[in-house]
């Protein structure tokens, strides 16, 4: 179940319903069933998050794909943290 202070557009396809607590999720956000979002994120417009990905406390991501640990390459695999902040 979502907590009730948790923003979710209603253009956003967000299949997981592990979200912490005063997070937001914008419009054409693709948010993936296993993927954990942490309290007080923005996930702003246009992101996709796989499966596996854990998205830490205070964070904010603009438009990017952050993929899960299977994935080797440009982006953080599997985690974005607090001090990471992504407008890739």
């Amino acid at each position: 179940m979502i907590d009730k202070n948790i923003y979710i557009s209603s253009l956003a396809d967000v299949q997981t319903a592990d979200i912490g607590v005063n997070t937001k999720v914008w419009q054409f956000c693709v948010i993936l069933p296993k993927a954990k979002i942490g309290s007080n994120c923005n996930i702003c417009a246009n992101c996709f998050i796989e499966n596996d990905v854990v998205v830490g406390e205070l964070a904010h991501s603009g438009e990017a794909v952050l993929r899960g640990p299977q994935w080797q390459g440009e982006l953080p695999a599997g985690r974005l943290e607090r001090s990471w902040y992504s407008c890739l």
